[in-house]
């Protein structure tokens, strides 16, 4: 009996593992095709794509990028890119339910070893994509995996009490969330002409263009987030040493990003 639910957990793992990686190798294929490399080889869109799936989980990175090669830490990731993973695995979770025949006793072991499987191959992206520039902490995958694999499949099939819980206390959250988004927007449109300097200031042209669309896009829950601190008075921070919030503003520069037009000035 264990066997079988091994064999098909770990069938629908891989499967939901490819369904995030494949796509983003795509990605980062085309990015690197078009951008172009004269110290770039084949391996270098592998292990983008491999980052960029490492990133989508929210698995931080530290950085040493030439020339300077100033060491950095890369923590700050897109929060909407949770999306395509946490589909990836409640659709796996899903297969897996389907294939044991709906059988109840069987479905905490299959989500035990769901978990524990997923976990455990994202640990090894997190470890053979190192390079000396970019290198993935790997010890930090199962901190953020595990919990992300395993509250998707709390909500999949007969929903747990915990996942249940969960569902419940979303709400408030969403509608606190909800507000924020408007205050964002309008923040946004305030700023639209910082918004537009920022854009011409990195001049990505039409797929760079394109692909910061998207990052702009996955980044708007962050934003949001941020927002909903600003507004509760803890603010937010944007590197190190920088605070913004009702009471204090201590920001000197921003990265050249163009969600990052609508923070407020230190005088509004």
């Amino acid at each position: 009996m264990f066997g079988r639910v091994l064999g098909v957990t770990l069938t629908q793992v891989l499967r939901s593992v490819a369904l995030v990686l494949l796509p983003t190798s795509f990605v980062a294929l085309l990015a690197w095709a078009t951008a172009g490399s004269a110290a770039g080889n084949t391996g270098d869109p592998l292990r983008a794509s491999l980052w960029i799936w490492l990133g989508a989980h929210q698995i931080p990175f530290s950085l040493s990028l030439p020339p300077s090669n100033a060491a950095g830490y890369l923590s700050y990731l897109p929060l909407g890119a949770l999306v395509a993973p946490i589909f990836a695995i409640r659709n796996g979770i899903g297969r897996v339910f389907d294939r044991l025949d709906g059988d109840e006793s069987l479905l905490p072991l299959a989500r035990i070893l769901f978990a524990l499987l997923y976990t455990g191959i994202g640990t090894l992206f997190a470890f053979f994509s190192a390079t000396t520039a970019v290198t993935s902490i790997w010890y930090l995958a199962p901190v953020f995996l595990l919990p992300i694999t395993l509250i998707s499949a709390a909500t999949v099939g007969r929903r747990l009490v915990f996942g249940q819980a969960l569902l419940y206390s979303t709400r408030i959250i969403a509608l606190l969330l909800g507000i924020s988004s408007l205050a964002f927007g309008v923040s946004l449109f305030i700023n639209l002409s910082t918004v537009k300097n920022l854009n011409l200031v990195l001049e990505p042209g039409i797929i760079g263009g394109f692909l910061l669309l998207i990052l702009n896009i996955l980044y708007i829950p962050n934003a949001v987030v941020a927002t909903l601190g600003y507004f509760s008075g803890t603010g937010f921070a944007i590197g190190s040493g920088s605070i913004v919030s009702p009471l204090s503003f201590d920001l000197h520069s921003i990265p050249a990003f163009p969600l990052l037009g609508a923070i407020p000035s230190g005088t509004s």
